[in-house]
């Protein structure tokens, strides 16, 4: 890597705050504003296995990690062997939600076999059955109504962070 960067927004002023480690150059650090962060080039991270402690190691096989994803419609990530699945449901035209469910060991087999597009009908099943609601068989299996919803929200962001819109956007620049 040449360089690696870290960004972070100010909640005061909502500047976005950069700072650069150059490789054989001083450390940078700047405040920009969104526009000018998300156009700042991503580069892709070396595996942990190459820059990380013991300690780092451990934790990022425990970590989520990004499998695939149709845009707008559903994100898979991959937990210590376990697939789970971000499918987006429509209530109303209004809002829209989503749910984490966790594959099981038939709809892990079928992914397998049918790939992406097994995924996109499972998703459509999802927001057919209406999973918001307890009459739907997704809705006991959706992980965040459970009591560990929150920090399954932040893992599952961290593990989507670079496949997310705004990623792609900055990655065409």
């Amino acid at each position: 890597m040449e360089r690696a960067e870290s960004q972070l927004t100010c909640t005061q002023c909502r500047r976005i705050i950069c700072l650069t480690l150059f490789r054989e150059s001083p450390p940078t650090f700047e405040y920009t504003v969104f526009n000018e962060a998300r156009q700042r080039p991503l580069e892709a991270i070396p595996p942990v296995e190459e820059w990380g402690d013991s300690l780092r190691i451990a934790q990022d096989h425990d970590a989520m990690h990004y499998v695939d994803h149709q845009p707008g419609s559903w994100f898979l990530v991959e937990q210590q062997g376990s697939l789970l699945l971000e499918a987006r449901y429509w209530r109303n035209s209004m809002v829209d939600s989503s749910a984490l469910v966790r594959l099981d060991e038939a709809e892990s087999e079928a992914y397998r076999t049918g790939g992406h597009g097994y995924l996109s009908d499972l998703v459509r099943r999802i927001d057919k059955s209406r999973p918001h609601t307890e009459d739907s068989p997704y809705f006991q299996r959706d992980l965040y109504r459970g009591t560990d919803g929150a920090a399954l929200t932040k893992s599952f962001a961290a593990a989507i962070v670079n496949h997310t819109w705004i990623a792609e956007q900055r990655r065409r620049t």
